[in-house]
């Protein structure tokens, strides 16, 4: 495969500061963001800001995102979430949960197909780097996010040439795009993967194909293609997956770091895998051995993810 590594362009949002609501970690201010990509051919999407601010000078921002379409705050989505957050900011840094106001499918919410999609993301991270972030380009911006939120920053590495700001990435369960071909039509070898789960299988199934792919498309493509293993849409899934021919795998700037939990048998071991195996820069892969697909629902997932993020959030 020959990546092009030419950038899909962002898209422009516009933010406001509103009133918080209440509800998990107090925050220090809100923001409402209107997010556009007319390149990509979607509809704008609405998407809430939550800042929890670091006292004095930030050593750096860290944006968090949940999975699936990022639909929820982080400190209110995972059990411990609030735990990662309140160790990273008591490090140093400001974090900024992002989370997207469509109440089913979030940043998924076609029609357009996961990767255009996926400029909604890429977008709202611009818009925190440039309105929110402080030191510019001396200090780091780190996105992490669980599942589909890996997902997100795969397609921001891979397709959105967000390399040139994320100086590190914390992508947990993930990323779940890696392979939409294989995750869809489900006609693929089962994987061997590296934290002990055994070999697991690329294919989605039906529920999470419905929930989170089927609405990016706006149709029962990959659903049905779940339980009939149809390459009918075989092309179209494989241009949309984080690691395609457009794909760039070349991120200088950014320390990559894959964590998967020893108790996660879904397809985003395979899927995150994969696409962790084609970087060529700086990378690593991690395993907490107590975890589930939903890493910071355990007390130790919570807390690799702050313990990453306050060791290597670092201009490389």
């Amino acid at each position: 495969m020959v990546a092009s590594g030419n950038p899909l362009p962002i898209g422009t949002a516009t933010g406001i500061q509103v009133v918080c609501q209440p509800g998990g970690l107090t925050a220090t201010a809100c923001y409402s963001l209107t997010i556009d990509c007319p390149a990509e051919g979607i509809a704008p999407i609405r998407a809430s800001l939550k800042v929890i601010a670091a006292s004095g000078m930030p050593l750096g921002t860290v944006t968090f995102a949940t999975g699936g379409g990022d639909i929820g705050f982080y400190d209110t989505t995972f059990t411990y979430g609030g735990t990662a957050i309140e160790d990273v900011v008591g490090a140093g840094y400001t974090a900024v949960e992002i989370a997207f106001d469509h109440s089913t499918a979030g940043w998924l919410t076609g029609p357009g197909g996961p990767l255009n999609l996926a400029c909604r993301y890429a977008t709202a991270n611009q818009w925190i780097y440039t309105n929110l972030h402080q030191g510019g380009t001396t200090a780091p911006f780190c996105p992490t996010g669980n599942s589909g939120g890996a997902g997100a920053i795969g397609y921001a590495l891979a397709e959105y040439g967000m390399g040139t700001i994320f100086a590190m990435v914390e992508a947990t369960s993930g990323p779940v795009f890696s392979r939409v071909d294989n995750g869809c039509i489900c006609n693929q070898p089962v994987q061997s993967t590296p934290c002990s789960e055994g070999l697991l299988s690329w294919c989605y199934g039906t529920g999470n194909a419905q929930r989170f792919i089927d609405p990016a498309y706006g149709n029962t493509w990959c659903s049905s293609a779940v339980l009939s293993h149809s390459t009918a849409h075989k092309g179209q899934f494989f241009h949309d997956s984080i690691d395609s021919w457009t794909a760039s795998y070349d991120y200088p700037a950014t320390d990559v770091h894959v964590v998967f939990g020893g108790k996660d048998f879904t397809a985003a071991v395979p899927q995150g895998t994969a696409w962790e195996n084609l970087i060529t820069t700086k990378k690593s892969i991690d395993c907490v051995a107590d975890a589930g697909h939903s890493l910071p629902e355990t007390l130790d997932g919570a807390e690799k993810v702050a313990n990453d993020l306050i060791d290597y959030c670092k201009i490389q």
